[in-house]
């Protein structure tokens, strides 16, 4: 007969007796094959020790009038068990076998034997109870016992508690159709999962961030970036005693000394034992240090110009001077994505918007990510242009030009000539634009003039006042100016009829005329003057050879004698 107990397969055999008076009865167990063991009588299907009647083959039983009675026979065909520890798929073994109980009949029904080992063969009957007690190694966690079907699919049997498993040897009932008895048993361990947290404190990461791991499968990271820093290695909250960390999955073989130590290796295993737990990454940074040069432009140093800064780290910069100039700031070749100045290392935080941008605050930082920067000295120019010498020289009739020479540490750019005559104030008030060259002017050299026009101010002869504004690019000046710009004509006198006296003058436009003291003579005849017309017209001199008037033609003109 047969019976199930804990879900496998038990090979028994059982009488059933029912009295008809009260008597005695005997039951012999018969063996079916020569290989077989009788194992007992039991009062339950069960089979079990607690159920245990007689080690027999064969048994009296006393039974009464109307009782029922039921008792099966155990047997076993006698077979090696091979209980080992699961390596397939090729992983190492996840633990050891500690300890094996089981029962083995009634002569010896708990068997107890410690271990530390892998694998155990040992000759349990068909049927029997085992309780196996395992040791997970660090990393791994026990499944339980399993049976491997011909398809290779796993069966866990039993009952599992902890690192305990109770099972009995024999076939699944759930797979009785079998026609194997199952002579492998395996003892099954798993690799712990744990979970993978990152902190990387204001870097960033391109890649895939894995967020959880296998205990012993090495898994890949990348190193992540942060601008203007080194990535110093990764630092971490896990178990150093297990800990791995190399340059491949293969190589993943070095102890992480310590949770403090910083790695830049990129595969990495083992960092928490503990099944479902986690474990966190810091990401560790050191910022560049960066070389920082000066265009100084003929400047010179302030007290503060160092030649290297750190990332995030301001640094403090004097301005410079040049004799004759302004600072107007610093330009550089760096980044305006990071670069920052202020007025203190606290209030450094003002981004550069532009490298053309002039800058003439004395705290900088992030000028560049790394490498090297150039901080150029951009100077206006303070020095105003020099009017050496100015001059005018009348054009006939019409005007005068006006001479100037004038020079700058950068050059002159711009000279202008505002003019007006001393008639009605201002009221003729215009600024001329001189022209550039270079002109002699009685031995003397100049490079800017203008020609003034007496036209363009009322066609009057003065007195004129021209002054003089010199420019530089920047708008820097300086001004010079030339009063009392009269035009001078040459007047011939004409002895009309006489001899002698003086021939000619130069009168001044608006003045008198100028006193003469050489007269012309004429036999029988006295000097009365000169006027503008040989008969009649006006007197400009009178017989003594002073001013009658002023003098009012813009023009040279000859003046007559006249005589009485």
């Amino acid at each position: 007969m047969g019976a199930w107990y804990n879900g496998d397969y038990v090979d028994t055999g059982y009488s059933c007796i029912v009295g008809d008076k009260d008597s005695e009865v005997r039951a012999t167990a018969n063996l079916n094959s020569s290989s077989a063991t009788f194992l007992g009588w039991y009062t339950d299907s069960s089979c079990s020790p607690d159920y245990f009647y007689s080690s027999a083959q064969t048994i009296n039983i006393s039974i009464k009038t109307g009782q029922r009675l039921k008792y099966y026979a155990k047997y076993s065909v006698d077979q090696t068990w091979n209980i080992n520890v699961d390596t397939t798929g090729g992983i190492h073994p996840g633990g050891n076998i500690t300890h094996l109980k089981y029962s083995q009949g009634a002569t010896n029904p708990y068997f107890s034997q410690s271990f530390n080992t892998t694998g155990i063969s040992k000759p349990i009957h068909y049927g029997e109870k085992v309780t196996i007690t395992v040791s997970p190694k660090s990393g791994y966690s026990y499944k339980g016992v399993f049976i491997q079907l011909n398809n290779l699919q796993k069966i866990y049997v039993g009952t599992t508690s902890g690192n305990t498993t109770n099972f009995l040897i024999g076939r699944s009932k759930n797979y009785s159709t079998d026609s194997n008895y199952f002579t492998y048993y395996y003892v099954g361990f798993q690799a712990n999962s744990y979970s993978i947290n990152y902190t990387l404190n204001g870097g960033s990461y391109s890649g895939t961030l894995p967020t959880s791991a296998t205990y012993d499968s090495a898994f890949y990271l990348s190193n992540p970036t942060r601008t203007g820093y080194t990535f110093a290695g990764w630092t971490f909250n896990g178990n150093t005693s297990y800990a791995k960390y190399g340059s491949s999955s293969s190589a993943c073989t070095t102890s992480w000394t310590s949770t403090s130590t910083k790695v830049k290796s990129t595969y990495f295993k083992n960092l928490t034992t503990t099944n479902n737990g986690s474990v966190t990454l810091t990401a560790n940074w050191t910022p560049n240090t960066y070389s920082v040069s000066y265009s100084l432009n003929s400047g010179s140093y302030g007290t503060n110009h160092p030649t290297s800064a750190t990332y995030d780290t301001a640094f403090q910069l004097s301005n410079p001077t040049r004799t004759g100039y302004t600072f107007a700031g610093w330009t550089f070749n760096g980044n305006t994505s990071y670069a920052k100045y202020g007025t203190s290392s606290s209030s450094c935080n003002t981004s550069w918007s532009s490298t053309s941008t002039k800058v003439t605050a004395t705290y900088f930082k992030n000028l560049v990510t790394g490498g090297s920067v150039i901080l150029t000295a951009n100077w206006t120019d303070a020095t105003a242009p020099v009017i050496h010498r100015t001059t005018w020289v009348q054009n006939g009739s019409t005007g005068y030009y006006v001479y100037a020479y004038a020079t700058d540490n950068v050059g002159v750019t711009r000279v202008r000539f505002p003019t007006w005559t001393d008639n009605a104030g201002q009221d003729d008030l215009i600024w001329h634009e001189g022209t550039s060259g270079s002109w002699t002017v009685n031995g003397s050299t100049y490079n800017w003039r203008y020609l003034v026009n007496v036209s363009d101010h009322k066609n009057e002869y003065g007195p004129y006042t021209t002054h003089v504004y010199a420019y530089d690019a920047v708008g820097n000046n300086v001004v010079a100016g030339i009063n009392n710009i009269v035009f001078k004509f040459t007047v011939t006198l004409n002895q009309n009829g006489g001899s002698g006296g003086t021939t000619s003058v130069t009168a001044t436009y608006g003045s008198a005329m100028p006193s003469i003291t050489s007269f012309p003579s004429k036999s029988g005849w006295n000097f009365l003057g000169y006027y503008d017309l040989q008969a009649g017209g006006t007197q400009y001199y009178t017989s003594t050879g002073t001013s009658a008037r002023t003098w009012n033609k813009a023009a040279n003109t000859t003046l007559y004698a006249h005589w009485q």
